[in-house]
């Protein structure tokens, strides 16, 4: 019988114009913050990079078989291969297979060299970068720093994930292999995204695409799509380039090892389906599968059934409520909010909605978020009582009057199926919720309506894009929506200072994460509830000792006799 190791190797991506990457060595460069002294960062001499071979030796695996064909299921279309848009698991596939991005980020928020060789920080927001001088495309268009600056113009100018662009004041070329940027002010992470999730092209290859890359990739990515063998929509067939440009075994991690010769990737919008398609074998791998088709392939203890395996991948959406505690909403009265979040049982509603996997917040976000940890909250963060005794007290003591708390819904089955159980919870202190669920657009429109008379309470999941504390917490800030308040409509001077210091590469620290998410709890302005890793799950049969490049992850699995 076989034993089953699997070697999970993730990294969380924001929505827009990423490419994902895995873990590798310790080759890369070092990260500086803005405040740093000016420091040159290059590849260390004393390497021990995880290169090709020894990504399998180091685990005793079988030999790498370069000829592995897979078929993976996606539940969103890829559509335009144009290297931009939104992060649906299409984009993101597409992403990893056909571009890359200056460097990459392994699950130890280590960045690595992967277009670019080197870079430094000059302080102050402002860097200097250096490529590598070999690079070449699919089509063969020699890159150069050019590139890089004609990239950057084109994604600012299509508007897209223009956080990453919002305070990127300069850029220009130094050389033929270099450049520098400056962010002022640096946003939390902004270097990070301008590195590792923004996919660079050649000019050349833009100007030679008759439809802006709309139906054909040109990358300098591993991997060109067999037009001959896709069917948009349906499924797309990717080859792996044998004339990939980074030769070098220094440079050679997860990220860029290419050893799955054909990639095909089937489109299944709807997710039971998908999960039937892993079922009859029609598809070998998929993250997309809806928890309450978990039980399918995950036994009750999340582990692997026969003939599966399961790998968890760090999932940084979490579900949460957001109160809105303006002057005509009963939820400004603290008393009430704590009472709220005391009569609810968070355990039980990640277990009802992802079962065993499920886990309940410490703090009003999600611990694994690239600046939070399980640290920077406390065990006893609203603690569930079964008597209820604390929570009945804060609503008598409360102005609440048995109003209709009108909760706002996101409609996401992970946020919207824990809604009965939150409901009947506080009906036992006698604090009446009613649903405002709508379609998507509806909901955005509703949402940010700025007066605050259309509900009280928000029941959100925060996704995936949301990698730092500030921006997974963002509907406080009261300059983000035009209103002056935020979506919590409080004018809380301590709160802003508090989350633009989270939001600051210069202020943002350890201790400014943990002073504001404190802050969150003494106020109940948010109240975080459960979240749970994203399920990996694929057949046992075919993936073995390969490295899989899919969704927004590298993942690594091994099948050791």
């Amino acid at each position: 019988m076989k034993k089953i190791f699997a070697l999970l190797l993730s990294l969380a991506m924001v929505v827009t114009m990423l490419a994902a990457c895995g873990q590798g060595g310790s080759n890369a460069p070092a990260t500086t913050s803005a405040a740093a002294d000016t420091t040159a960062v290059a590849p260390a001499d004393d390497t021990t990079a995880t290169t090709a071979e020894q990504l399998t030796a180091d685990i005793n695996a079988e030999t790498v078989n370069r000829d592995a064909e897979l078929t993976v299921g996606i539940n969103a279309d890829i559509g335009s291969f144009y290297p931009g848009g939104a992060g649906s698991a299409g984009v993101k596939l597409k992403r990893v297979m056909c571009y890359e991005t200056l460097f990459y980020k392994d699950a130890n928020k280590e960045l690595h060299p992967l277009l670019a060789k080197s870079y430094e920080s000059l302080g102050d927001g402002k860097y200097s970068v250096e490529l590598f001088d070999y690079i070449t495309d699919s089509e063969g268009n020699h890159m150069t720093a050019e590139d890089v600056i004609f990239s950057f113009d084109g994604y600012k100018e299509d508007g897209q994930n223009s956080s990453t662009w919002k305070t990127l004041t300069d850029y220009h070329t130094t050389g033929e292999y270099t450049f520098e940027f400056t962010l002022d002010p640096e946003r939390t992470g902004q270097v990070e995204d301008v590195f590792s999730r923004v996919p660079i092209i050649t000019q050349a290859a833009w100007e030679s695409s008759p439809d802006e890359m709309a139906t054909y990739p040109i990358g300098t990515g591993g991997y060109t799509l067999d037009l001959s063998k896709s069917t948009a929509g349906s499924f797309y067939v990717f080859n792996r380039r044998d004339d990939y440009w980074q030769t070098d075994e220094e440079y050679i991690c997860e990220r860029n090892l290419f050893n799955i010769k054909t990639l095909t990737v089937k489109v299944i919008p709807d997710t039971s389906t998908l999960a039937a398609a892993l079922e009859t074998g029609e598809i070998d791998f998929t993250s997309e599968i809806d928890s309450n088709d978990w039980g399918m392939f995950l036994n009750d203890d999340g582990t692997a059934k026969d003939g599966y395996i399961a790998m968890e991948s760090q999932n940084n959406a979490f579900v949460h409520m957001t109160f809105n505690c303006g002057e005509n909403s009963p939820c400004k009265d603290i008393n009430l909010r704590k009472a709220i979040a005391l009569c609810i049982d968070s355990a039980a509603c990640a277990y009802n909605v992802y079962g065993s996997l499920g886990r309940a917040c410490n703090a009003a976000t999600n611990p694994y978020l690239e600046d939070s940890g399980l640290e920077f909250g406390h065990d006893d963060y609203f603690p569930y009582d079964p008597n209820l005794t604390e929570a009945k007290k804060l609503v008598e003591e409360s102005s609440y009057n048995g109003e209709e708390l009108r909760v706002l819904i996101l409609p996401r089955n992970t946020v919207s199926k824990s809604f009965p159980l939150i409901q009947a919870y506080c009906l036992q202190i006698g604090v009446n919720l009613v649903p405002l669920e709508y379609d998507m657009a509806t909901f955005r429109t509703v949402r940010v309506e700025p007066t605050g008379t259309e509900y009280e309470i928000e029941l959100l999941g925060a996704t995936s894009a949301d990698d730092y504390v500030n921006v997974s917490v963002k509907e406080i800030d009261n300059k983000a929506y035009g209103n002056g308040f935020g979506r919590c409509f409080v004018n809380d001077d301590k709160l802003q200072q508090l989350y633009e210091a989270t939001g600051n590469q210069s202020t943002n620290s350890p201790e400014a994460v943990q002073e504001l998410l404190d802050y969150l709890e003494e106020q109940c302005y948010i109240y975080g509830l459960y979240y749970c890793p994203k399920m990996v799950i694929g057949s046992d049969k075919v993936i073995g000792g390969v490295v899989i490049p899919f969704d927004d992850a590298i993942y690594s699995s091994f099948v050791v006799e």
